[in-house]
């Protein structure tokens, strides 16, 4: 059976794909908004920005796909386990929609993306949370958010269901794509 036709990879490969989208829709509209500054090298921009986004994609999704590649058959069948699966799918698209939105605020104060500026919100995380919540709306952002998320989950409904009912791979298989998965976050190492 191929891999990445059964249900756990085809959730994966659902949710990891429509990260990629997101990040290319945020990359584009930083560009298009900035193409002035770009010069010639904007093809550059998507070449290097996607095997940026696929390492860190390699290392974003392995708690979810080892979870997803080692889940018990009994448990993936049942509705709780579906229920968890969409609030999971709506949780990391919703992760995505801010973290795409947290750049493009970032890009329009700072005019780059997340830097070492960003590691300066970290160390001093309460003077920069109380200069976001004064000079930006964060609650009509995060509602909007999640909205978004809701919506866009609700839209992946057939992929949704398609992916969970494929067939599940026996435990060899499971074994075998975990595996592989830690050796694409270890080559990854070679990306970032």
């Amino acid at each position: 059976m191929d891999s990445l036709k059964t249900a756990p990879m085809r959730f994966l490969l659902l949710v990891t794909g429509t990260w990629l989208a997101i990040f290319f829709l945020t990359r584009t509209v930083l560009l298009l908004t900035h193409l002035d500054e770009a010069g010639s090298g904007f093809l550059s921009v998507f070449g290097i920005g996607l095997l940026y986004d696929l390492g860190f994609i390699a290392y974003a999704a392995l708690p979810m796909g080892l979870y997803l590649l080692l889940c018990p058959p009994a448990l993936w069948r049942t509705r709780g386990h579906r229920w968890f699966l969409q609030g999971l799918l709506t949780v990391s698209l919703f992760a995505m929609l801010f973290t795409s939105v947290a750049e493009w605020l970032f890009w329009d104060e700072f005019g780059v993306r997340f830097n070492f500026i960003a590691v300066d919100y970290l160390v001093y995380s309460d003077e920069v949370l109380n200069n976001l919540l004064e000079s930006y709306p964060i609650g009509t952002l995060l509602s909007i958010l999640a909205v978004l998320a809701v919506v866009l989950s609700f839209a992946l409904r057939e992929p949704f269901k398609a992916a969970l009912d494929a067939p599940l791979p026996p435990l060899r298989g499971r074994l075998l794509n975990a595996l592989g998965l830690l050796i694409v976050a270890g080559l990854s190492l070679q990306l970032l």
